[in-house]
């Protein structure tokens, strides 16, 4: 004899736990994604630039809090609410990243941009202009909500465009400049003229530097008296 099925029931505080739980979540996916184009740009950036090993090394959470973000990005191109599409793999949110870069990548070099629209893509005239709508995987609303913020706010006409590559050689990275930036971080602008200074010494001249930094070392931490001591190589 079977004994009946009875129906678990969740405590209310349970359910109010998990939906502000849920709230909060939210709360900081759009936190971390921002809530202005300059700010939504800087994080697209950063999604675009991420490596193989830093997308390998999420957690489950990370990897959830990741797909939430993307969906929070691209809410603005879904063109009606209705069943929630399957969550992208992880391969499949590296291959945005990837589409991303390569198409940034394209407009910064003015070479362009060609995105594959998979599924029907909507455009509908209202009193105050068009709004534009998508219904279909969250690759390819990714890709248009990013064509659309790089026209408005990354390369806006009739002014520099703020998506720039860092002009340091070694480094190539994109960032989102301010008024006439051409290196992405302060280390990069010091490198760089670091490196343009040393071009033009040189080797004596480089190797008497050198000794008087070394010099002034020794005297700093062992005393002025053991700094008259020290001599170069070539005087020894």
């Amino acid at each position: 004899m079977s004994l009946p099925k009875k129906k678990v029931q969740i405590p209310r505080s349970l359910r109010a736990l998990e939906k502000q739980s849920r709230k909060w979540y939210a709360t900081v996916n759009k936190a971390r994604i921002g809530s202005t184009d300059a700010e939504h740009l800087r994080w697209l950036l950063a999604f675009a630039q991420r490596t193989p090993d830093e997308f390998f090394k999420l957690s489950k959470r990370q990897r959830e809090a990741l797909e939430a973000e993307l969906r929070l990005f691209a809410e603005g191109t879904e063109a009606h609410e209705g069943a929630r599409p399957p969550s992208p793999s992880l391969r499949a949110m590296m291959g945005m990243a990837a589409d991303v870069r390569h198409g940034i990548h394209g407009l910064v070099g003015r070479s362009g941009w060609g995105i594959d629209i998979r599924g029907p893509f909507n455009i509908n005239v209202l009193g105050y202009g068009m709004e534009r709508g998508y219904d279909g995987d969250l690759r390819t609303r990714v890709l248009l909500t990013a064509a659309d913020l790089l026209e408005r706010e990354g390369f806006p006409p009739l002014r520099s465009p703020r998506v720039r590559r860092c002009a340091r050689i070694a480094c190539q990275k994109l960032f989102v400049a301010v008024r006439r930036q051409i290196y992405c971080s302060g280390r990069c602008s010091l490198l760089e003229r670091t490196r343009k200074f040393r071009s033009g010494l040189s080797k004596e001249e480089m190797s008497r530097r050198r000794h008087e930094w070394y010099k002034r070392r020794v005297a700093k931490h062992q005393g002025e008296q053991i700094a008259r001591h020290v001599r170069r190589r070539k005087e020894k």
